[in-house]
């Protein structure tokens, strides 16, 4: 944000006229300057994204292994963030056919 801040400053206190492409030109700068920012950002939104399909995975599984009242636990399995952690309960319910044994080992870890 401070970037754009930065562009339209420039053009607010320019003494000179900018042609449109003068403006494109610093745009651009501006924009090299910050891909690797806005390449980062991109691989968190990715991320999340990864994440959430996962944990909604993850309730269909529950639900349809354990039943409807298991999904009590999706509160507190959403909190999880941790994407190697969501793969683990992924993979735990394919393990674990008791859903005690499945809960325990969740609040175990």
């Amino acid at each position: 944000m401070e970037y754009f801040e930065t562009v339209i400053r420039y053009i607010m206190n320019a003494k000179e006229e900018l042609s449109l492409n003068k403006l494109r030109k610093i745009a651009k700068k501006v924009s090299l300057e910050r891909s690797e920012d806005i390449m980062t950002i991109a691989e968190k939104l990715r991320k999340e994204g990864k994440l959430e399909g996962i944990i909604e995975g993850i309730e269909i599984a529950i639900e349809l292994k354990y039943g409807k009242e298991a999904l009590i636990l999706m509160d507190d399995i959403r909190k999880i963030k941790d994407l190697s952690r969501i793969k683990g309960i992924k993979e735990l319910i394919r393990e674990k056919n008791n859903f005690d044994e499945f809960r325990e080992v969740i609040y175990k870890n």
